[in-house]
């Protein structure tokens, strides 16, 4: 059922082989652990727990390939050139942590995961309303300011409207 549901939910997304591939490998990420009775341990330790989102997190980026390729020689195509390109990825790495924008961006995602950290043991919003509100308002200030500044107001076409 798993698999026809996402071989659907590709077809869904339309007619072309790409779309079928990414669906029928998202539900294989899906099926495969469910049938052989894969079970998070309940005591996974933090990290065992962090590397297996991130290679779900991998393994996801990898099935988006073919959502996005024109054609399936164009995702064998971008494969391998991603294939090739991996020996020179610690240069590549270097030159891209170089970059101002991506230490920004860097940082916002490591103040989102500790405020996320934060949040499981006392919601944020409960905390900063327990807080005075000269401080309250600093921070919705600040936040806004953020999204003013960081903000990406370019307008794009949503992936959905070529549908």
């Amino acid at each position: 059922n798993v698999m026809v549901v996402f071989l659907l939910s590709g077809l869904w997304h339309g007619a072309n082989w790409t779309f079928l591939v990414w669906g029928g490998l998202n539900g294989l990420l899906v099926a495969v652990p469910a049938a052989v009775g894969r079970r998070e341990p309940t005591r996974a330790g933090v990290v065992v727990r962090a590397l297996r989102s991130l290679a779900t997190f991998h393994l996801v980026l990898l099935t988006w390939v073919f959502f996005r390729a024109a054609s399936l020689p164009d995702a064998m195509l971008i494969y391998e050139r991603v294939g090739r390109a991996l020996p020179q990825l610690p240069v590549l790495l270097r030159v891209r942590l170089a970059d101002p924008g991506i230490l920004l961006s860097l940082a916002v995602i490591a103040v989102l995961i500790g405020v996320e950290i934060a949040d499981e043991g006392k919601p944020i919003w409960e905390r900063l309303r327990q807080r005075p509100a000269p401080l309250r308002w600093a921070v919705y200030y600040l936040m806004l300011a953020a999204l003013v500044v960081l903000g990406t107001w370019n307008l794009r076409q949503f992936v959905y409207m070529q549908f």
